[in-house]
């Protein structure tokens, strides 16, 4: 069991890249709808050996080719681009306001984890404190045994008292690495 776990506060969720995928999806998407309206150009060139030619007046086997440009302008983009890239922003600020509440909320837990680890070492701090008065403890009452002033059940209540100590302190451990591999699935470091 590693004793002393580090932790970064650092977000590194999985939800926060496809989030931003989605945005990059947004605009690539707007950038085709720009492109719509665009002219698109092309080149063609055809050519053959037949009978006839392109001239079908001559009945003989000629060669034949046709070349040219081709130019394509569609203007039924320009009544749907307007309402499309108006959507396409709608949709990505639905995503950065949800990214933003994720955050937020992942940050909240981070908080709430951290004053949890906090606490728990503070207890752990406070458990060793209580040990060692309980091991004077025991020490006297050792010696108060050794000399008859307490009896055996005395002695042995101490020595419960110290067992007790030390298993709240080794739970409190637990509690601590719990406390720290929650966080580190809350940041997924």
């Amino acid at each position: 069991m590693p004793q002393h776990l580090t932790v970064s506060k650092e977000i590194k969720r999985p939800e926060l890249s496809v989030m931003a995928n989605q945005s990059k999806l947004l605009d690539t998407q707007a950038g085709m709808v720009r492109s719509q309206l665009r002219p698109r150009f092309g080149l063609y060139f055809q050519a053959g050996y037949g009978r006839p030619g392109l001239n079908m007046l001559e009945n003989q086997f000629s060669p034949f080719y046709i070349a040219g440009v081709k130019a394509v302008w569609s203007l039924g983009g320009l009544y749907t681009r307007k309402n499309e890239l108006n959507m396409i922003d709608i949709n990505k600020k639905r995503i950065e306001n949800t990214r933003d509440a994720f955050i937020y909320n992942t940050n909240l837990q981070v908080i709430i984890q951290s004053e949890e680890i906090d606490k728990i070492a503070e207890l752990l701090r406070r458990d060793d404190e209580i040990i060692s008065l309980r091991e004077r403890i025991l020490t006297a009452a050792e010696i108060k045994q050794s000399e008859g002033i307490i009896s055996v059940s005395e002695l042995m209540h101490e020595m419960n008292q110290l067992d007790g100590a030390r298993v709240t302190r080794a739970r409190h451990e637990v509690e601590l690495l719990m406390a720290k591999y929650n966080l580190k699935i809350t940041t997924n470091n």
